[in-house]
Parts: structure tokens; sequence; C-alpha cells
């Protein structure tokens, strides 16, 4: 898609990358995702090149929208999401790619996410998340990029914060150790 906006951030949980990533298999639920309606594996399966790949599909709760943009759109439903996911156990890589495949008249909403070892310490694990938005609104598809992307960043906070509950939970573990 030309002329989309786009956004990057990254993450470093200190702890081991096999933790992090036995932990985004079991990160819904957590008091953190409470937007996170339902959670469905629809594919798993270790591909010729022992690549772990798997495909989920998940049901969010919809993002209020300011009064300007419930005037033109409504009250947003539910949103559908695509989450497809490649582990590679050996390079210790954990790739997600996640789409909406509700409300894309609206808004088209594609992040990558990638969980490796930190390069800063060797028992940490780095998270850099890319995430594109485009809106093909005529008139405010700016304005519907820049909401969206300013919900994502307070989202992905969230995210953050309930993955690492869930990584502590699984293991005992403080985010100090």
């Amino acid at each position: 898609m030309a002329d989309k906006l786009f956004h990057r951030q990254s993450v470093t949980f200190k702890c081991p990358w096999q933790r992090v990533a036995c932990a985004m298999w079991q990160r819904y639920p957590n008091p953190n995702s409470t937007h996170v309606l339902s959670e469905d594996t629809v594919e798993r399966r270790v591909d010729a090149g022992g690549l772990l790949r798997s495909k989920k599909v998940m049901m969010k709760r919809g993002t209020k929208m300011p009064r300007w943009a419930e005037k033109l759109f409504g009250r947003l439903s539910d949103a559908g999401i695509v989450e497809e996911s490649m582990v590679d156990p050996k390079s210790q890589q954990f790739i997600t790619y996640t789409h909406n495949f509700t409300s894309r008249r609206l808004l088209v909403l594609e992040e990558k996410c990638t969980y490796t070892v930190s390069p800063d310490n060797s028992d940490w694990t780095h998270c850099s998340k890319e995430v594109w938005f485009k809106s093909s609104v005529i008139g405010v598809s700016r304005a519907v990029e820049r909401f969206c992307a300013e919900q994502y960043k307070k989202n992905a906070a969230k995210a953050e914060i309930g993955l690492q509950y869930v990584i502590n939970k699984l293991y005992n573990f403080s985010r100090s150790e």
C-alpha cells in the first residue's frame, strides 16, 4: 500500500528469549488484555525447515472513536484480527505478522513484531515493532491514521505490561532481575 502512516518502536524484556517465546503462546487472558474477547488457533505446524508456524484469529473490543469519527462512521463493532507467527528456535527469532480483517474500508492495520535475543545482554529479549496504518476515507484519511496510531501506542504499552505479567506468572520472575 502506498502512502501509509508508519510507526516503529521497541522494548526490551529483561528475561531470556525462550521464556518470552513460551509466554507469547499463553499471553491471553491477562489483566491488561481485557479488550481481547477471543483467541482461536486455526493452524499450527512445523515446516520442512524446522520453523513453527501458527495462525490465530482474535476478536478484540472495538476502539472508542472520537466524536467527529463516530458522527461519520458510527460506533465501531469488535475488530477481527489475524496473527500469523513464525518461530525459529535455532536463530532464536519469534516473528508475528498481524492485520485486521474487519473495518478495512475505514483502516487497514498491519503489524510486524520481531522478538530476538537482545544485542545488549544475551539474557534479555529485544522486541522490535513496526506498524503501518492506511485509511482510504476521502477527506479524513490522515486524521483516522493519526488517531489509530495514537491508540496503537497506548495499546502497545498495555500489551508489553501484559506480556511481562504472563512471564512473571509463568516463571515467578521479577522485572528487576
